[in-house]
């Protein structure tokens, strides 16, 4: 069953107010997700329901737990439908840790061009996503442009016996 065996698992179908609970199966702790800001749940997401977030100053907020911390091997994954390219600030799609980044998925931008113009051509793009783990190097591993109005699965891998990260869509 979905969210079997994870630490984690949301998938906005159970929204109550304004928390979104953990719906992780045989979890031991409730990392139930609080949104803010006006945050707005939709009928129409990729499977299901989906959170629209205005790019402004919504966001959904998790208690710093253990369990969801960056203490090895990890996998996380969501569904993103942008729509449209943000290329004035970097967007952060799942992010934990403050000041120390511990891991997240974001949407990068540097003030830059939207796509590379000539090389080096591995310089990210502005708009590109991104899968980061803080205590690695390089801790950035970048991806492409995602397309607007359309649903991507993004998944970020990291093995932290190999000391590897992976990008998948």
């Amino acid at each position: 069953s979905p969210g079997e065996g994870m630490p984690s698992y949301w998938n906005f179908e159970a929204v109550q107010a304004t928390t979104d609970p953990d719906e992780a199966v045989n979890d031991v702790v409730a990392n139930n997700a609080s949104l803010f800001n006006d945050a707005i749940i939709e009928a129409t997401g990729a499977q299901g329901q989906s959170v629209f977030f205005d790019g402004v100053n919504d966001y959904a907020s998790v208690a710093d737990q253990d369990e969801i911390k960056n203490n090895g091997s990890f996998t996380i994954s969501a569904w993103i439908n942008p729509a449209s390219v943000v290329t004035s600030r970097t967007q952060y799609i799942v992010q934990k840790g403050a000041a120390y980044k511990d891991y997240g998925l974001i949407i990068v931008s540097t003030q830059g061009t939207p796509t590379p113009s000539a090389p080096p051509y591995n310089n990210h793009a502005n708009g590109s996503i991104a899968f980061q783990v803080g205590d690695v190097t390089p801790n950035t591993l970048y991806g492409p442009i995602l397309p607007v109005n359309t649903w991507t699965m993004i998944t970020g891998v990291y093995d932290a016996n190999a000391g590897q990260m992976r990008l998948y869509l």
